[in-house]
C-alpha cells in the first residue's frame, strides 16, 4: 500500500501497476476457499484484482473495470445470501434512500454512463444490504458488514470525483477505504481459518 501511494505521488505508472493489486493478491494467497462462503469471497477478490488492474491501466477501460467490480459484488451477494435470507428491512430502506439521492445528484453529469452507473449502484447496494442481513450469522460476520459499508463509501467517492465534483486527495481516500473494505471482507473468512488452525482442525 505504501509503495502504491509512492507511485501515485511520483506519478510512476509502473510502480502503480505493480503495487496496486498486491494487497488483494496477498489476501488471496492467505485464504483457503474450502466452503461456500470462502469460495465466493475468494472469487470476489479475484475479480477485484482484475478491476484494479483495468482501472489503473487506463481511464478508457473504466467501463471494463466497472464490470469486473460488478462481478465481484455479485459473488459477494451470493456468499451473503447463502448465510441469511432474512429481509433486513431497515438496512434496505436506508440503502435505497442513499442510492436514490446519489443517483439523483450524479444523473445530470452521467451522459451515456447513466445506465451502467445505475446498474452498479443497485448491485453494490444489494451487496451491502445482504451483508447487513447476515450480520448476526456469527461473531465475525460483522466484519463483512463493515467491509460492505466501506465499499459503498469508496465507490461513492469515485463516482462523485469522476462525475460530480473533484475531491481533493480523492485517490488516497478511495484506495484507503477500498483496501479497508476488502480487508474486512477477507477477515470475515480468515478469522474462521485462524481459529480452525489454532484448534488443530
Amino acid at each position: 500500500m505504501a509503495f502504491y501511494f509512492i507511485g501515485v505521488y511520483t506519478d510512476s505508472f509502473i510502480v502503480r501497476m505493480i503495487t496496486k493489486p498486491l494487497p488483494v493478491i496477498a489476501m488471496l494467497v492467505l485464504l483457503k476457499p474450502i466452503n461456500h462462503y470462502s469460495k465466493f469471497i475468494f472469487t470476489g477478490l479475484l475479480f477485484s484484482v482484475v478491476g484494479d488492474l483495468l482501472l489503473e491501466y487506463s481511464a478508457s477501460l473504466f467501463i471494463y473495470g466497472l464490470i469486473a467490480f460488478l462481478l465481484a459484488h455479485i459473488t459477494y451477494i451470493v456468499a451473503f445470501f447463502k448465510r441469511s435470507k432474512r429481509i433486513a428491512l431497515i438496512p434496505l430502506i436506508l440503502l435505497m434512500a442513499f442510492g436514490i439521492v446519489i443517483y439523483w445528484l450524479l444523473y445530470p453529469e452521467l451522459g451515456n454512463m447513466a445506465h451502467p452507473v445505475l446498474i452498479y449502484i443497485i448491485v453494490i447496494l444489494i451487496m451491502s444490504w445482504r451483508a447487513a442481513a447476515q450480520g448476526n450469522y456469527d461473531k465475525n460476520a460483522i466484519y463483512a458488514v463493515g467491509g460492505s459499508v466501506l465499499f459503498v463509501l469508496s465507490d461513492s467517492i469515485i463516482a462523485f470525483n469522476k462525475f460530480y465534483v473533484e475531491i481533493q486527495h480523492a485517490g488516497y481516500l478511495i484506495m484507503l477505504t477500498y483496501w479497508a473494505a476488502q480487508s474486512l471482507l477477507f477477515y470475515s473468512v480468515y478469522s474462521h481459518q485462524i481459529a480452525e488452525e489454532q484448534s488443530g482442525t
